[in-house]
């Protein structure tokens, strides 16, 4: 699976113009962690609700850590998630995995 990387905006104090794109739902995403935290925010485009997981590769003794899945409300859903443990989510080639159900949009932001 060739995943669609996304990139991560930077905040500022003039202010940003929020860019959104189009999830990848067949492949998925993925991001380049950005040596802190984030915020991941989806907006749903179609008439049912939809799940956004957030891939989680870690185990604590031996068990998988479950993945994070934030269900975003249908048609004008609007979800916004805080990553702030890249211990948690970071995968071992530093980017972080996202999974669309179904058509959404996606933005990130971390702040200057």
């Amino acid at each position: 699976m060739a995943r669609t990387t996304l990139s991560v905006q930077t905040g500022a104090m003039a202010g940003i113009t929020p860019a959104f794109t189009s999830a990848d739902v067949a492949n998925g995403n993925q991001f380049v962690w950005p040596g802190k935290p984030c915020w991941v925010e989806a907006k749903n485009v179609g008439g049912s609700p939809a799940d956004l997981t957030i891939a989680t590769p870690k185990t604590v003794e031996g068990l998988a850590v479950t993945d994070n899945v934030v269900s975003i409300p249908a048609t004008t859903g609007d979800k916004l998630i805080y990553i702030g443990n890249a211990d948690l989510f970071v995968q071992a080639d530093g980017y972080v995995y996202l999974n669309a159900a179904a058509a959404m949009t996606i933005g990130l932001w971390t702040a200057p």
